[in-house]
């Protein structure tokens, strides 16, 4: 685990991946926004994921989160195609999806570690227009 941390902060540092931290009114850290490459399927792809905490959550502190990494992804001209994975009974992500242009190529079946999770797969395009 010490050289997986190792790993994600150098990726951070050198700009490769982001980590964004969503900061409360009151100044602490309620949630985060990430942004990374990593293979699957045979392929590398860009994927995003976000998560705030149970006791700020439905607040719309996520769908504001993801918008701004979303617009800074695309100012940077980073990220042409970003993944999204979040489980198929998460409405509220599902809905941030929607809302945040991604296309929904459907559920599937996705190994993490040693589960296997069921997810929508969801891709925000930024050249398909």
């Amino acid at each position: 685990m010490a050289a997986k941390l190792q790993r994600d902060v150098a990726s951070v540092e050198s700009d490769r991946h982001w980590v964004l931290v969503i900061v409360g009114d009151d100044g602490s850290a309620v949630g985060t926004v990430s942004l990374w490459d990593h293979d699957w399927q045979g392929q590398t792809i860009d994927e995003i994921g976000w998560m705030v905490l149970p006791e700020h959550q439905g607040r719309g502190i996520a769908g504001a989160a993801v918008g701004e990494a979303l617009r800074r992804a695309d100012q940077a001209g980073r990220w042409r195609a970003l993944h999204a994975f979040p489980a198929t009974t998460n409405a509220p992500s599902n809905a941030l999806c929607t809302k945040h242009g991604f296309v929904c190529r459907g559920p599937i079946e996705y190994a993490y570690g040693e589960q296997t999770l069921r997810v929508n797969h969801w891709v925000r395009d930024t050249q398909a227009a």
